[in-house]
């Protein structure tokens, strides 16, 4: 997680248990020459904006080996999910987006994600 809004998070953020805090990594905002290599080692970026527009991360993440999570209503979500690269939330609500979580991490511990297949595809 990044942003401006990071004071906000973590008051919430401690509300979570331990074993999935250890999960996450809050980072505030960033330099722009080490996004590349915090993207590289993430496995899934996950988006739950109401607003979000199509970001340059975007399509970034996937150019890294990184698939998505991302509520149907953002732009050009269902591209975003092309190559084996992600899972779309149905609807915006707390459930769907744990559902497709839940979903994207059983894809990734099962076999079905392949970092490098994703950036090979997304990079062509």
């Amino acid at each position: 997680m990044g942003g401006n809004g990071t004071d906000g998070f973590k008051p919430l953020f401690q509300k979570i248990p331990e074993s999935i805090r250890n999960c996450v990594k809050i980072h505030g905002v960033l330099p722009q020459a080490s996004i590349g290599e915090i993207i590289r080692k993430a496995k899934v970026n996950y988006i739950a904006s109401r607003w979000e527009g199509f970001r340059n991360a975007s399509i970034e993440e996937p150019c890294c080996g990184c698939s998505c999570i991302k509520p149907i209503n953002l732009a050009a979500s269902s591209y975003l999910i092309e190559n084996r690269s992600g899972t779309i939330a149905s609807r915006r609500t707390c459930f769907n987006l744990v559902d497709a979580l839940e979903e994207e991490a059983g894809a990734w511990d099962q076999g079905r994600r392949d970092p490098n297949l994703i950036a090979k595809c997304w990079k062509e």
